[in-house]
């Protein structure tokens, strides 16, 4: 066994141990004592071990101590990053408890307004049960597609059957004039007929990778404009028919009168609908989804919001354009009006008589909203009057006047107060004194006042202003923000501040020297820009889409085909901007007095009347409601946009822009496509272009006037001189194509001729 060993010392500060060290040692048991001449290596070691303890616990604590300053300085930075964020934070838009947003959802799938097989972000739990969906056949139905009648979350298909319609659709020959050269021109959509926006995004969505080009192809095979075999089309169908027979029965049965009384009596203010307790209106649901479902015809024949509606026209789903304009009307407006006439189906092609050649056909109807002087101004008593005066005396608008156009074009007087008095949900408008537009507070100044001029002078420098509008980037919105002035309409009404009826907010007279914001009427360039308009127009297409149901459009809008599938589609939608994902509401649908409208309405109006077109997408996220207002690719109506950013220019559409002012301009690499190729040639497929302002540039140069030949004579022949052998610009060769059909010297996009003649039966 090895011996034991310990040393037992006492402290060197002891009388015993100050001049001499004694150990006791202790070995085999036995106790001994070193001399005090010999110091033991145990000692030694001892005193080594504290002294290098010592020194390396005093540098352990110099190591230390920067590290703590150190945390101390982290912990600092980060609490201060975070009292910055909750100061910086944007603060919540919602102002509906979760229990409305959860009936909105109800009320605008029992209306059918939710035809689509995005699966929805809420639970059955949320959507207090499983839901069946009008707008989606069921899946028992003989459906082409399987994905169409399946659950989706908390939603499932309880709709009319479908039935897709073939490709390629044959062409149609329907030109007849001295001229006819027997050409074959694309076929119209089938009455009735709808378009599945889910086959749409599977072949056309920016987010999937889907190019824009190849998207337009789609759309060209479906609506007969590409009869080439070069692919097979039984995977592209997107156009349907709704099996809807007289024998369809909902369960429960057909709505009583009495039950319809009660549902139209509770719809008329959608806020109150959603206010309603959970029984009654779980009740009223019911009976909603039994109406859609119901084969029945409509109670009543015309709505009063839509009365020159065709009678074989849905009242519940009006085909109404709506497009603002500010001041005296231009060649811009002019451009989206020719267009509309020249590709949809508005049955010109019979003489004029008041009888109704097609009597199964519900034609749309172009609204324009006429506001005659600044976005701040009012209407006076005599404004309606002078409104029309001056449409029969402008060059532009006076065309659209003639007989031939009172059934499908409508001008209507804008009235601020007017519009917004009668939306429920805007109740204490006039108390506010501001509006926002992308978080930017915006209201008149009152300081330095300058002496007030002659009041008819005032109204004539006023009257005329040019009536042009541009969208530039205001400084006081972020870069990201501000892209979005470079894509909105022309100048509309905007909300008034003050409650008198009879006087413009503020009066030129009263206006600040710097300050001619709210006075402005259009835009003469770029740098001289509407700005009040342009931003106040954000709130007034969801106030009419919401009041009168239909389709808002910018003024810088061009049709490029007919738009009856789109209107089979009973959901609300805008479009994809750009690259990013927000709404663009340059094209925006919705149903008149839509639980979405109302909600979409009551926050912006608890924020500040903010519609800019990104704020709205931060509404319909917080609401969770993004599915409802479906945001479909600008491919549909904005090609061109994605390449002008310098996206997909490897495989771009055509026509190629690397701007919006291309548009305009003859460009030197591919001059000769727009007269080489004409309409036809103009992104073919798209439902409508959209050129982003420039309201400055001329459609045509050497002919900037209407040409409409000697039924309409204009009082000038040219207005710009030594450009007649220049190339032509495709908004030249547009322009011409219009204005071609309409003296009667050429048939539309459809091979339909014209007809001025008046049926005198």
């Amino acid at each position: 066994m090895r011996p034991s060993f310990s040393t037992i010392r006492r402290p060197l500060s002891s009388p015993r141990n100050r001049n001499e060290e004694k150990e006791l040692s202790l070995y085999n048991g036995e106790a001994s004592i070193a001399g005090s001449s010999k110091t033991s290596l145990i000692a030694k070691a001892e005193r080594w071990w504290t002294k290098g303890h010592k020194r390396k616990l005093s540098m352990d604590s110099r190591d230390r101590r920067p590290l703590f300053r150190r945390r101390r300085v982290l912990v600092l930075l980060v609490t201060l990053a975070l009292v910055l964020f909750l100061i910086l934070r944007k603060k919540s838009t919602l102002i509906l408890e979760k229990a409305e947003v959860s009936k909105v959802w109800r009320w605008e799938i029992a209306s059918g307004r939710f035809p689509s097989r995005r699966r929805s972000v809420w639970s059955e739990k949320e959507l207090k049960g499983l839901l069946d969906n009008p707008g989606l056949p069921s899946w028992s139905e003989g459906v082409v597609s399987g994905k169409n009648g399946r659950k989706m979350g908390a939603v499932q298909g309880s709709g009319h059957a479908r039935q897709y319609l073939r490709i390629p659709r044959p062409l149609s020959h329907r030109a007849s004039s001295p001229n006819d050269n027997h050409a074959t021109y694309p076929p119209r959509p089938v009455k009735g007929s709808a378009i599945d926006f889910d086959v749409v995004m599977d072949h056309c969505d920016f987010a999937t990778g889907k190019y824009v080009r190849d998207c337009l192809h789609f759309l060209r095979a479906n609506a007969g404009m590409d009869q080439s075999h070069r692919v097979d089309k039984r995977d592209l169908r997107h156009s349907f028919l709704s099996a809807t027979t007289i024998y369809d029965i909902p369960d429960g049965g057909h709505p009583s009168s009495q039950e319809l009384d009660i549902l139209e009596f509770a719809s008329k203010e959608t806020h109150q609908l959603l206010s309603l307790n959970e029984t009654v209106f779980t009740a009223l649901a019911s009976i909603q989804h039994r109406l859609e479902l119901s084969s029945l015809p409509s109670k009543k024949l015309r709505h009063p919001t839509h009365p020159t509606a065709d009678p074989a026209c849905d009242p519940n789903h009006p085909r109404l354009f709506h497009i603002y304009w500010a001041g005296p009307f231009t060649d811009k407006p002019y451009m989206a009006a020719i267009s509309f006439l020249y590709t949809q189906r508005l049955s010109l092609s019979h003489p004029i008589s008041n009888i109704l050649v097609e009597p199964d056909l519900c034609r749309p109807q172009l609204w324009f909203w006429i506001n005659p002087g600044s976005a701040s101004s009012r209407p006076d008593a005599h404004a309606e009057l002078k409104m029309r005066k001056s449409l029969s005396n402008n060059q532009w608008s006076a065309p659209l006047l003639h007989e031939r156009f009172t059934d499908v074009i409508q001008f209507r007087l804008w009235n601020s107060s007017e519009q917004l008095h009668a939306i429920p949900e805007m109740e204490g408008w006039e108390k506010m004194g501001f509006f926002k537009s992308g978080g930017v507070k915006y209201k008149p100044k009152q300081s330095k006042k300058v002496p007030p001029p002659d009041r008819r002078e005032s109204q004539a420098t006023t009257a005329s202003t040019a009536s042009k509008s541009f969208e530039g980037r205001p400084s006081e919105i972020g870069e990201e923000e501000g892209s979005r002035f470079a894509d909105q309409p022309g100048p509309v009404n905007a909300l008034p501040i003050d409650e008198d009826e009879s006087t413009a907010i503020p009066a030129p007279s009263e206006v600040a020297e710097d300050d001619k914001l709210f006075n402005r009427v259009g835009s003469a360039a770029e740098s001289d820009y509407d700005r009040l308009s342009v931003i106040l127009s954000d709130m007034a297409r969801f106030i009419l889409t919401y009041r009168y149901g239909g389709v808002y459009l910018d003024a810088d809008t061009i049709f490029l085909r007919d738009w009856e599938e789109i209107w089979g589609w009973h959901g609300a939608f805008a479009y994809r901007w750009s690259r990013l994902k927000f709404y663009n509401t340059a094209v925006l649908k919705m149903a008149r007095g839509s639980a979405l409208g109302s909600a979409l309405i009551r926050t912006a109006f608890a924020n500040g009347l903010d519609f800019h077109p990104m704020v709205v997408s931060r509404y319909m996220k917080e609401l969770r409601m993004e599915e409802l207002l479906l945001r479909l690719p600008d491919a549909l109506f904005d090609s061109a946009w994605l390449n002008i950013e310098n996206y997909q220019r490897d495989r771009p559409a055509f026509p190629v822009f690397k701007s919006f002012q291309d548009f305009f301009l003859p460009l030197n690499d591919t001059n000769a496509a727009p007269a080489a190729l004409g309409f036809d040639g103009f992104f073919r497929g798209a439902f409508s272009y959209h050129f982003h302002n420039f309201w400055w540039l001329p459609f045509d140069p050497t002919r900037d006037y209407p040409d409409l030949g000697p039924r309409f004579p204009t009082t000038r022949e040219t207005t710009a001189t030594g450009l007649e052998n220049q190339d032509l610009s495709w908004a030249t060769v547009l322009k011409r194509t219009f204005e071609k059909y309409l003296r009667g010297q050429a048939p539309n996009a459809y091979g339909e001729y014209i007809n001025w003649n008046v049926d005198e039966e």
